[in-house]
This record gives structure tokens, C-alpha cells and sequence, in this order.
């Protein structure tokens, strides 16, 4: 297959994804809503427009390139606010304001078992464990819950401590371990063969915690406040490892632990996104120094996660469903 058939096909699948509601009403809306409204860059735009002159274009500023939809995953009734995929790339989990958490063919976009249920409001974070078995999710409920990812059954009852909503939610690199982060300005560390505390709570953030995450070794933990402070803890001891990282002007949405910029000899790095600015920022784990690598974005998608073959690219966005696309093709800001 050609490049330039393989691109036409996506934009094909794309169009009709996008428009296929208008469509099924009405034919000629295939004219008036879609063809007026595809972006100007598409393989459909570029191949119809040209026959159909007198069709009406919408023109928005700021639009420069699309990204092209593979899968667009409906199921959900409210907002989506968290998805990750399953380290083989074949599954993908989403969370909701919903209260569900679901799981989805990626290869077909279809629902690989029934909505997992047993949350009592919003869930915010979901993620799978390592190897796969195992998903874990937290909520505005107050708990994290750990489900069985082949029948979608509770794993372990809830694990409960935290004295606000759960904001966020990750596994260790062995598995062993789940690490939380709550309204409450606390981290707690889990045992996830016992469902109990790992270690008493730990405590620094003067605002609630909104993002957490291990460091590739597993020896580090991350988390990132709304008192705009990174701090980064031993994840054996609970203690802080550094002073708290500042820098960000607004409340940090987001970590991340580096894998790929530095050998396991040396220093990993941690990456913080805020918002509304939009930006992000790297600190390294050791040095506690802030290169001078700061993003800055247009305001977009709330999560993003990307599959381990580097092969789909999920793009979250409320209100709606998750959508995948390909990573290294141009991207779109927003759908």
C-alpha cells in the first residue's frame, strides 16, 4: 500500500466517522456538513472540493494541519478524564465522570467487556498494571479500586485512607506497588498483594495533589501539586529526596518520568504541565536543576497517552470519547 493511499483511507475513515450522524439523516449532507466542514488539508477535501466549487467552506483561525482518527470510541455518558493503554498496546482503559471504567479493543474500538461498575462518583485516573492483569482506578468516591483486566471483577475490596477525592493513580514498574494522590495534599503508597498502606502517608503539598507517577526504576515517585510544586520522594522510604521543584505559575496538572533521554545509569527526569498556561517543564531527579526545555501549548487535550509500539496515539478530551490517531502524523490541537 502507498503512502498516499494509506493517507487517503485514514482521512476516508475519518469523514465518515465525523459525519456519519449528519450522513444517515440526509444524503446531501455529505455536501452541506461534511464536505463544508472537513479541514482543508484532508485527502477527501483535496480530491471533492475541487469538483463541487459552489460548496460552502468553513475557514477557522489558528488550524494548520489535522490529525487523522483511527478509532472514535463511544460508550461513555459523561466526560471522559483518564485513559492508558495495556503495555502490549492491545487494550485500552478509560475512566469517566460516568463513574465507569471501561476497556476497549484497540485493534477494532469495540468494548472488550462490560463497564466495570462499583464506583460512586467521577472516576479520575485509571491505568494498567505492568503486566497487564490488573487495572486500577481512583475516584472523586474517595477510593481506588483494583479489577481483575480479563473478567473485569474487583481484584481486592476498595483501598480506602484518603480523606478526599482520588485524583490520581499509577502502578509500579514491578507491579508491587500502587501510588495515589488526593485532594486531601497527601501520596499514599499501596501493597498490591494485600491492599494495605505500604507506608504512612506522604506529606509536603499545601494544595491538593492532581498527578503522581513512579519513575521508570520504580525508585522515585513523583507528584505534582496545586501548590505548583513538584516534589519527588524515595519510594521505598517515603522521604523527600529533593527540595520541592517550583517554577510552574499555575497549578501542575501533570507528571511524567523520562525513560528514554539517559541510560539506568543516570539521572532520570521528571516532566510538570500546568495549566491554563499550558506549559511544561523537566527536572532531573539527582540534580534538582530545571533545564531551560519549556513547552508551551495551545489549551487542547486534557490526557494523552501513547500506546508502547509508538503506534496509537489516545487523545482525551471533555465532554467526549476517547479517539486514537497516529502519532507521527500532524497533529490537530483539538477534534
Amino acid at each position: 500500500m502507498t503512502e498516499a493511499l494509506r493517507t487517503l483511507l485514514f482521512d476516508v475513515n475519518d469523514f465518515i466517522v465525523a459525519f456519519r450522524d449528519a450522513i444517515e439523516l440526509s444524503i446531501p449532507h455529505i455536501y452541506i456538513s461534511g464536505l463544508a466542514n472537513v479541514h482543508f488539508t484532508s485527502e477527501v477535501a483535496c480530491h471533492y472540493k475541487q469538483r463541487w466549487n459552489n460548496i460552502p467552506r468553513i475557514h477557522a483561525e489558528g488550524i494548520s494541519k489535522k490529525r487523522n482518527s483511527l478509532l472514535h470510541l463511544r460508550g461513555h455518558t459523561d466526560g471522559v478524564t483518564s485513559v492508558a493503554f495495556s503495555a502490549d498496546g492491545r487494550r485500552i482503559v478509560s475512566g469517566s465522570c460516568d463513574t465507569t471504567v471501561r476497556v476497549w479493543d484497540s485493534s477494532t474500538g469495540h468494548p472488550a467487556m462490560p463497564p466495570l461498575e462499583g464506583h460512586t462518583d467521577r472516576v479520575t485516573s485509571v491505568a494498567f498494571s505492568p503486566d497487564g492483569r490488573h487495572i486500577v482506578s481512583g475516584s472523586w468516591d474517595e477510593t481506588i479500586r483494583v479489577w481483575d483486566a480479563s473478567t473485569g471483577h474487583a481484584a481486592m475490596s476498595p483501598l480506602e485512607g484518603h480523606a478526599g477525592w482520588v485524583s490520581s493513580v499509577a502502578f509500579s514498574p514491578d507491579g508491587r506497588h500502587i501510588v495515589s494522590g488526593s485532594e486531601d495534599k497527601t501520596i499514599r503508597v499501596w501493597d498490591t498483594s494485600t491492599g494495605h498502606a505500604a507506608m504512612p502517608p506522604l506529606e509536603g503539598h499545601t494544595s491538593p495533589v492532581n498527578s503522581v507517577a513512579f519513575s521508570p526504576d520504580g525508585s522515585h515517585i513523583a507528584s505534582g501539586s496545586a501548590d505548583k510544586a513538584i516534589r519527588v520522594w524515595d519510594a521505598s522510604t517515603g522521604h523527600v529526596t529533593i527540595l520541592p521543584r517550583e517554577g510552574h505559575d499555575e497549578t501542575i496538572t501533570s507528571v511524567a518520568g523520562s525513560r528514554d533521554e539517559y541510560p539506568s545509569s543516570a539521572a532520570p527526569s521528571i516532566f510538570g504541565r500546568n495549566q491554563p498556561q499550558s506549559s511544561e517543564r523537566r527536572h532531573h531527579v539527582t540534580t534538582n536543576s530545571s533545564p531551560d526545555h519549556q513547552h508551551d501549548h495551545l489549551s487542547g487535550p486534557r490526557v494523552r497517552a501513547l500506546a508502547p509500539s509508538d503506534s496509537l496515539c489516545a487523545i482525551d478530551y471533555q465532554p467526549g470519547p476517547p479517539r486514537f490517531a497516529h502519532p507521527r502524523q500532524p497533529c490537530l490541537s483539538y477534534p
